[in-house]
């Protein structure tokens, strides 16, 4: 997620727009899960949220991951993949939500200038 994988992420200015800071997010997914799963953000330690994309895209409070990600390329067997964009306006403390027709889970990252 974004330039590392240990929760933490450093903000860019490049692709920024306007108070929004983009960060690249790569999501995973067993290939044997056939149902559709959606994403939504926000900032946890203060007043703030989260948008998504895909690249080139608008900006959308939520991501919906399909069956039409990738299941093949970079992804180990078994599993399936998804690319897109996550932007929040500024550091702090934030928390994706993902929920699915059988699971919901939480991931928690903290976001910093660089």
């Amino acid at each position: 997620m974004g330039s590392g994988n240990d929760g933490v992420t450093e903000l860019s200015e490049q692709g920024r727009q306007g108070d929004w800071y983009p960060f690249k997010v790569l999501w995973l997914g067993d290939a044997t899960y056939k149902g559709i799963a959606l994403v939504r953000g926000e900032r946890i330690d203060a007043l703030g949220s989260m948008h998504f994309s895909g690249r080139d895209q608008d900006q959308v409070p939520a991501l919906r991951l399909t069956l039409n990600g990738w299941a093949f390329g970079g992804a180990a067997p078994g599993w399936r993949e998804w690319n897109s964009y996550s932007w929040v306006q500024g550091p702090g403390c934030y928390a994706f939500r993902i929920n699915g027709e059988t699971f919901s889970r939480s991931v928690v990252i903290r976001v910093i200038k660089p």
